[in-house]
């Protein structure tokens, strides 16, 4: 009996021997996420991450909805732009906006009961997500187009310069930076990731010290920086990200609005950013698919 007891202790050690070893080397399921700011809590990151949330004064949630209409629908095209506020970009920016097919505005105040219509729509808002982040923190987002190739226009400074890209994907890299007036801007840089998918590894280290090498997709990507723009957004408010008509070749159009397919469709993209709940200093605590009808109510998680 004795034999056996010391043959426990010592299996038991060298289970604790190789945990430790583990622990070294990073190689931890919950590990936290790497990149964070130096000043951002780690509390609620170790152990339940995907359902707890992340925590802390510089923690973000987007709220998205990328809407589907048919083709020429006037909602899109018409009716939300008689809404909304356009003159957040200055003159120069919103032609160069204006000149590769990008329409933006901002929508704030009660939510126009049509609007409310549409959001709460599940054949025009089939996939309302909720995406947490930190500030300064960037985050990409694809905007629905699928081409195996395509040809763009880009405009820039009265200059056309025709691209082909194979298998792109027009997205988005948003940063959500605070402001000083309780608001939250949102830096929205396109950019067209493209070509084959090479899987590279890398070494991450976490600021608790944790290493390890993590096997990530690197793309080749075209930051279109000269095309960003700013959305300022307070408690509530909603932006707008579209496309203008013209110029199938434009960037917009060719991100919303996609008449390559079997059924086209016309999208258009509304963002929303919530902070933290100010009494607990944590974000709600699920990420992904938001209900609709939060969305729709419009003051769900809008705590600032």
């Amino acid at each position: 009996m004795r034999i056996v007891s010391w043959l426990l202790v010592a299996l038991l050690a060298n289970v604790s021997g190789c945990l430790g070893r583990l622990s070294e080397a990073g190689i931890l399921p919950n590990a936290p996420p790497a990149n964070l700011p130096n000043n951002t809590p780690t509390k609620g990151m170790m152990g339940p991450l995907a359902l707890k949330g992340i925590s802390g004064k510089d923690a973000v949630r987007l709220e998205i909805s990328l809407l589907e209409f048919t083709p020429g629908d006037s909602y899109p095209n018409e009716k939300i732009w008689t809404l909304a506020d356009e003159s957040g970009q200055n003159l120069e920016q919103r032609a160069i906006l204006e000149e590769n097919g990008l329409r933006i505005g901002t929508l704030g105040g009660q939510i126009p009961s049509e609007l409310h219509r549409v959001i709460h729509s599940t054949k025009i808002n089939p996939e309302p997500r909720g995406v947490q982040m930190f500030l300064n923190q960037p985050k990409q987002l694809q905007l629905g187009a699928n081409y195996s190739e395509c040809t763009i226009d880009l405009v820039r400074e009265g200059r056309i310069t025709t691209r082909e890209y194979l298998r792109p994907n027009l997205m988005l890299e948003i940063i959500p930076e605070e402001t000083g007036d309780n608001r939250i801007k949102l830096k929205v840089t396109p950019l067209v990731r493209h070509g084959e998918i090479e899987m590279e590894p890398r070494p991450v280290v976490h600021p608790s010290g944790y290493r390890h090498f993590e096997i990530v997709p690197r793309h080749t990507e075209d930051a279109l920086g000269w095309m960003g723009f700013e959305l300022q957004l307070g408690k509530g408010e909603y932006g707008i990200i579209g496309c203008g008509l013209g110029n199938p070749q434009s960037l917009g159009q060719l991100a919303f609005l996609n008449q390559q397919t079997q059924s086209p469709v016309q999208r258009m993209l509304l963002l929303r950013a919530v902070r933290h709940n100010s009494a607990t200093g944590e974000l709600p605590d699920r990420e992904g698919p938001l209900p609709i009808a939060t969305q729709a109510a419009g003051m769900g998680n809008s705590s600032q």
